[in-house]
């Protein structure tokens, strides 16, 4: 219903500034469709990114040993066609449709460090999903191993330890384990 009252006090800037923030993506800076590192789950992706980067940066240091796997999220709109990002979400209480997403985080401490989204656009490392996704936030915790300008001791004191376990991976761990003396 158009409201002439509204339409004077509220510009069409102000909207689309408050509709960016709800959908916690700006399309003026995403990458577009069709480009190298294209991401099609960029509307999804600022709320993940921005916990993971204030839980690195606000940590001393993160433990060694990690744990990855799943989580899903609710979503009943339509993803981008031919990406696998949206589905339906089998197995989850009070979830139909959604997407999904690799987390990575401290073992002992609830603490994501980094996360991949689960859709068909990745490059290829496996011919299963779980496993491609393991190298995927592998590659993606490479930064926190090195020191930064705003954290001058890199954020791990050895590399670490990714252990994950689903139906598609079962037991991968990619820094092998120190043998026992």
């Amino acid at each position: 219903m158009y409201s002439s009252d509204v339409a004077k006090a509220f510009t069409k800037t102000r909207w689309l500034e408050i509709k960016r923030c709800y959908k916690l993506c700006n399309n003026k800076t995403a990458i577009k469709k069709g480009l190298s590192n294209y991401e099609p789950a960029y509307k999804f992706d600022y709320l993940w990114d921005a916990i993971c980067h204030n839980t690195n940066a606000l940590s001393l240091f993160a433990e060694t040993d990690q744990c990855c796997d799943e989580t899903s999220y609710a979503f009943n709109g339509w993803g981008e066609a031919k990406t696998g990002l949206i589905g339906l979400v089998l197995g989850k209480p009070n979830i139909t449709r959604g997407g999904q997403l690799c987390l990575l985080s401290d073992v002992h401490r609830i603490r994501p460090r980094a996360y991949v989204h689960r859709h068909k656009l990745h490059k290829k490392h496996f011919n299963c999903a779980g496993p491609n996704e393991v190298v995927l936030v592998w590659q993606k915790l490479q930064a926190l191993l090195q020191p930064t300008s705003y954290q001058p001791r890199a954020l791990f004191r050895e590399k670490p330890h990714v252990i994950t376990s689903s139906q598609e991976t079962t037991l991968l761990i990619l820094r092998p384990l120190k043998a026992s003396a």
